[in-house]
């Protein structure tokens, strides 16, 4: 998904869309990069399943209800502000350990299911 908005991203109004070689440069960069630091990190493999966790949950919310435009921008960036949030808590605080483990697989589902 990040290679996706990186491309739809990158080209302005003025210029044409990516070519096809540009495009794949754009999406092994974006992948090896993500896939590196989320594997040599933890705390950045789990704010990246946070993030696409709840942007995705509030994308199939918006498909459900139909909100309007400003209503669809504020359910994404509070679902993945939320989810992410909750997560790092979860891991950070020794308390809280219990629930990381729901809250990952509710990031990963959702991601899997409407992603």
């Amino acid at each position: 998904h990040l290679s996706t908005f990186l491309a739809l991203i990158i080209p302005t109004s003025s210029s044409s869309s990516l070519s096809s070689s540009a495009f794949i440069a754009v999406w092994i960069l974006s992948s090896v990069s993500t896939a590196i630091l989320g594997g040599r990190y933890i705390l950045v493999a789990l704010v990246l399943a946070g993030l696409s966790g709840g942007a995705l949950f509030a994308l199939s919310i918006c498909v459900i209800i139909h909100p309007e435009l400003s209503t669809r921008v504020i359910l994404v960036s509070v679902c993945m502000s939320l989810l992410t949030l909750a997560i790092i808590l979860a891991t950070l605080i020794p308390p809280l350990h219990r629930f990381k483990h729901p809250l990952l697989r509710f990031a990963a589902s959702s991601t899997g299911a409407f992603g």
